[in-house]
């Protein structure tokens, strides 16, 4: 409904807003089962007012799929995390804030 009416206004409706074969869409599914999102009843205004971006399961744009299962399709998560904790350590070390970075929380010591 939002969808349609939004391309008819933009003059692509041939193009996109609705799912039709030969049409460009972007699409995502839900995880509906969560704690936070049952009961059941109400599944948009659930997924409106509850669901955030960790409730993505999947995802796929342009017809491609980017992410099934919460897993990225064409991206090595644990490259990119090496590389964010690379750059953060040159980061850090780069601006002599590294001493911030080093959590102590005081375990085994008493105070007196």
């Amino acid at each position: 409904m939002i969808t349609i009416n939004a391309a008819a206004t933009l003059g692509m409706e041939r193009e996109i807003g609705s799912l039709e074969a030969g049409k460009r869409a972007d699409l995502i599914t839900v995880d509906l089962t969560a704690p936070h999102m049952v009961p059941a009843n109400m599944p948009v205004w659930r997924v409106v007012c509850f669901a955030t971006g960790a409730d993505v399961r999947d995802v796929v744009i342009g017809g491609e799929i980017m992410m099934e299962g919460r897993r990225l399709a064409h991206l090595d998560e644990a490259e990119i995390v090496e590389a964010a904790e690379a750059e953060t350590a040159t980061m850090l070390r780069r601006s002599g804030l590294a001493h911030l970075a080093v959590e102590d929380p005081g375990w085994r010591r008493t105070r007196r």
